[in-house]
């Protein structure tokens, strides 16, 4: 795997970049709070690909339809194939992210590249899984492949299984039961999942082309201000120190009746998380590519 593409392959460029589709659904029925989703445990032999769904109570009444539609998302991805244009998304926001990362403490950094020193041949020792290199469609799609129901263990945790199970894990304690699912029961679950138009995302639109910097006229100490009306004032300040592609926007909003009261206090709170809800998709493609 190390010598087709230093990324892992599923996590770069195929499920990774169309998992949030998939998630949006399940926020909107109220299923879901959060999805992740890549390369596990692994050693030089095999590898393991993760999906983790943070689910709410009314998901947990739901697993059956969860698993169904991932599967339904899977089967959608290995129809498609290896999408070209998927990779070269990741392959921009890779380089973009690698070349203007932040520094990060020295030991980190060391152990990085020690890590990496028993993966990767000399020249990658320095980049690692930080730039992929070439696009393997057959690597990609073999590994697709190879998500099928009769390959799949599923982790149920939940509070509510207190009390209803039979074994003791020796080591902390933690009660569990282990049940066999057969292939055929996945399949159920599949055809009895909701009838959701999956699909794949559009391209991703803040992926940055243009990585020239803007030369200031003066280096200025203090935040310049460009406009100023009755109801906001906008402040700019240009970097000058570090010269990087880099910009950060903070909109701070002056609500004086938002803490008027406990009342008050706790709608503005309410509104809060349902705007961050609502920009929430919008967001994760923005995020994709370093935005926030």
């Amino acid at each position: 795997m190390a010598n087709n593409s230093k990324h892992s392959p599923l996590q770069g460029s195929t499920m990774q970049a169309n998992s949030w589709w998939l998630l949006s659904f399940q926020f909107f029925s109220g299923w879901a709070t959060g999805l992740s989703a890549g390369e596990g445990d692994w050693t030089s032999e095999y590898s393991f690909f993760d999906v983790v769904i943070e689910v709410t109570d009314a998901g947990h009444e739901h697993m059956q339809d969860i698993v169904g539609l991932l599967f339904r998302y899977i089967n959608l991805l290995q129809k498609s194939g290896a999408c070209k244009w998927i990779f070269d998304e990741l392959s921009a926001i890779s380089e973009t992210t690698f070349h203007y990362q932040d520094k990060f403490p020295a030991i980190d950094y060391v152990v990085n590249i020690a890590s990496n020193m028993q993966i990767y041949p000399p020249k990658d020792w320095l980049v690692g899984s930080s730039l992929p290199s070439t696009f393997c469609p057959e690597t990609i799609e073999k590994i697709l492949n190879e998500l099928s129901p009769n390959k799949v263990r599923i982790f149920w945790e939940s509070k509510k299984f207190e009390g209803h199970t039979d074994m003791v894990e020796p080591w902390y304690g933690t009660s569990y039961s282990v049940e066999k699912i057969n292939d055929s029961v996945i399949q159920e679950w599949i055809l009895s999942a909701p009838d959701e138009n999956l699909h794949l995302p559009a391209p991703n639109i803040f992926i940055p082309t243009d990585l020239s910097l803007k030369e200031a006229q003066e280096k200025a100490k203090f935040p310049v201000l460009l406009r100023k009306s009755s109801y906001s004032t906008l402040w700019y300040k240009p970097d000058t120190m570090f010269t990087s592609p880099k910009a950060f926007v903070k909109i701070y909003f002056n609500c004086p009746h938002s803490s008027s009261s406990p009342e008050a206090e706790v709608l503005t709170d309410i509104f809060t998380r349902l705007l961050m809800d609502y920009l929430n998709e919008y967001g994760k493609t923005l995020n994709e590519c370093g935005g926030c």
